[in-house]
């Protein structure tokens, strides 16, 4: 086989089994959590060194749970352009408030579409190898 075509299934094995995950994630954690409007209280670069290079901040949310104010455990990736004090949807499991989750429908179309690109470029590369 070639390395080409070997190295482009490699990928598409990797991409089906995030894609994989998060359709169960969905699936099946959907009810147990919870979708509330989330204020960022904090922001930090994605790279140690505060470089701009993957053009995204981690953000430390706070939002309201009942009548708690709780400020998640972990972070969320949000724009660059996003200050402190803004607004933002997510969602935090229901026996456990302090977590965010991190599965999202947006993910598991753009990981459908990017391993369905891998998929024709894999069918393209195998019909060059025949000529």
């Amino acid at each position: 086989m070639d390395r080409n075509i070997y190295f482009i299934n490699i990928i598409i094995a990797v991409i089906s089994i995030f894609v994989l995950w998060q359709g169960i994630q969905i699936i099946f954690m959907t009810s147990k959590t919870k979708e509330t409007q989330a204020t960022i209280i904090e922001t930090k670069f994605a790279n140690a060194n505060g470089t701009k290079f993957r053009n995204s901040n981690w953000a430390l949310v706070s939002y309201k749970v009942g009548i708690n104010t709780v400020i998640a455990k972990n972070r969320v990736q949000v724009s660059m352009d996003t200050k402190v004090g803004e607004k933002i949807l997510v969602r935090y499991y229901k026996n456990s408030p302090e977590r965010i989750a991190t599965f999202s429908i947006k993910k598991f179309v753009i990981g459908i579409l990017v391993a369905l690109v891998f998929i024709v470029v894999r069918i393209l590369f195998q019909k060059e190898i025949l000529k």
